[in-house]
């Protein structure tokens, strides 16, 4: 066999003797080394067009508030991000102070690292150089992993954390019998609970199908197994208590609304109930190319989207059956968790507890499906490629990873939200806020208020956004205007509290805000003008504003 190169199942034979110790993989040539390293660099190349933009995007803004916040805030809304993510994240944001830098460097150093993560995964489990350094081009490239290791969500932690328990239960999983290794990966399964809601999902399935592996082994009857059992179980009981006290109550009027086009529709019966699993499994199946294929570069569709999907989802299926074939019973190891993945996903979005093809929220099922990926292209390429052919594959990858990466540089496809301007405007109001001035923030617009604002805030539980918190101005001069579900389609519903507001005033008004819909700002604004103001100076710019309204005679004056 030659230096690196082989077969996953060459470790394991049908019956599951192990034939060839884990640790017996030769180390990786220098030259695929240099390659993975080239392609890493080019990741943290892609990756840093993303860094610093003039303003944290919505979902980004509320996160850093949160970071930001007491730790029993955070406790307290700890459904809406895991809690150890956003203690850390605050610990970390708090060595860097530029406010946006700050936030996104944890996901961006995490996003870099885990193109040789990978990369080291699947060298372990395909033997191979030239899957290895795929898998290296794969991730560097990939459109979500390049969008989301600038955000400061935990997209890109979740995904990070599935690539390191895949690489961790592969060897556990060769080891066969160790009591010891269980217990250690359940206690580390337990701390992932606090970082990654959807990475547990992933982690839960390796534990349990280990577990199942061992017992029946075992005949159900070895002490051993048995003090191996006791970690699992432990686990499985702290994961459902911290579902059933931190995240079961997580579903708010806002939350369901938004997401409610991910959930099985059941209400329309199976007319509309297969068309929707085959759709969103089919994005999730592919949504590490996805954008690739359809966006194409400067945004153009390379493919129609319906065909794309089937294209790839077909490609999969096939290299799945194929590598199906070579592994018989429970050893097949890796078809068995994608299937229990999957399966869990189908059933998680059928009671409507996590969204199926939500794209941003499949990040963490990407490392699962590139790998599947990898192990079904070895089985259709052969075992050991000859020198020539492992060369070609290693320089094909490389290429791959060059000119895939591109519309990340060249603008190709987006790369951070747009609403760069909220510090901006925030900065301008504030400048302009005095004497007897109100100032009404929009309601989506409270959360860069909340992060950028020099006054003091505080975080209040509220139903009508997906964080189900809101940020409040303790400045009894300061009026956040409550984000009820459904005003952005229906501005009307914003009318009674700002009537109150502007009952209150008599001088100056300060509209400031950032998301804003066109239809909401233009009745914001005619209800204003409704009450006797007019305005005398406006800044729109990127969906942010900042607008002055004066009394009348205030007007004639200025």
């Amino acid at each position: 066999m030659t230096r690196g190169e082989g077969h996953a199942s060459a470790c394991w034979n049908q019956q599951g003797a192990r034939t060839r110790p884990f640790n017996s993989l030769p180390s990786l040539s220098w030259e695929a080394v240099a390659i993975i390293f080239v392609i890493t660099v080019l990741g943290a190349i892609y990756r840093s067009s993303c860094l610093n933009p003039g303003s944290l995007w919505l979902d980004d803004a509320w996160q850093a508030v949160l970071a930001n916040a007491s730790l029993s805030d955070q406790i307290k809304f700890s459904s809406s991000a895991p809690i150890g993510y956003t203690f850390v994240l605050g610990l970390f944001a708090g060595l860097i102070p530029d406010p946006e830098l700050g936030f996104q460097l944890p996901a961006y150093i995490l996003g870099v690292l885990q193109v040789p993560l990978f990369a080291l995964l699947a060298y372990r489990v395909t033997r191979s150089e030239v899957f290895a350094v795929w898998g290296a081009a794969l991730t560097a490239v990939c459109f979500h992993f390049i969008l989301y290791s600038a955000r400061v969500k935990q997209y890109t932690l979740d995904a990070f954390l599935v690539t390191l328990a895949l690489l961790c239960f592969h060897k556990l999983w060769q080891a066969g019998d160790n009591s010891r290794g269980m217990i250690r990966a359940a206690i580390a399964s337990a701390l992932v609970l606090s970082f990654s809601f959807s990475a547990s999902i992933v982690v839960a399935i390796f534990l349990n199908l280990l577990l199942l592996r061992e017992l029946i082994r075992a005949n159900w009857r070895y002490s051993q197994t048995w003090r191996s059992a006791v970690p699992v179980i432990g686990y499985n009981l702290t994961a459902l208590a911290y579902y059933l006290v931190f995240l079961r109550h997580q579903r708010n009027p806002a939350l369901s609304q938004f997401w409610q086009d991910y959930f099985v529709p059941w209400d329309g019966g199976l007319g509309q109930v297969i068309p929707f699993l085959g759709n969103r499994l089919a994005l999730t199946v592919t949504s590490f190319w996805h954008d690739q294929i359809v966006l194409g570069y400067k945004g153009t569709a390379v493919l129609p989207e319906e065909l794309a999907l089937v294209l790839v989802t077909a490609f999969l299926v096939v290299i799945g059956l194929s590598r199906m074939r070579q592994l018989q019973g429970l050893d097949n190891y890796w078809s068995w968790s994608i299937a229990l993945m999957y399966l869990s996903l189908v059933a998680l979005a059928a009671v409507h507890v996590f969204p199926l093809g939500g794209r941003r929220t499949d990040s963490f099922t990407i490392p699962v499906t590139l790998l599947a990926l990898l192990v079904g292209m070895q089985s259709l390429c052969g075992m050991k490629p000859r020198p020539i052919a492992k060369y070609a594959g290693m320089s094909g990858a490389l290429l791959y990873a060059l000119v895939f990466g591109m519309p990340s540089l060249l603008g190709g496809q987006p790369i951070y939200p747009p609403e760069s301007s909220a510090a901006e405007m925030i900065r301008i109001a504030e400048e302009d806020f005095g004497g007897d001035d109100v100032m009404i923030v929009y309601p989506h617009g409270s959360f860069a208020f909340g992060h950028y604002s020099s006054m003091e805030t505080k975080l209040e539980a509220s139903e009508n956004y997906s964080t189900s918190f809101q940020v409040e101005a303790v400045e009894d001069r300061v009026y956040v205007l409550p984000g009820i579900v459904g005003y952005r389609q229906e501005p009307e519903l914003l009318g009674p509290a700002l009537d109150r507001v502007l009952r209150k005033s008599t001088g100056r008004i300060i509209l400031v805000g950032s998301h804003a819909k066109p239809r909401v700002l233009t009745f914001l604004h005619g209800r204003i003008e409704a009450s006797g103001r007019k305005p005398s100076f406006w800044r729109y710019e990127s969906e942010s504003f900042v607008f002055r309204y004066l009394p009348a005679e205030g007007l004639k004056k200025e």
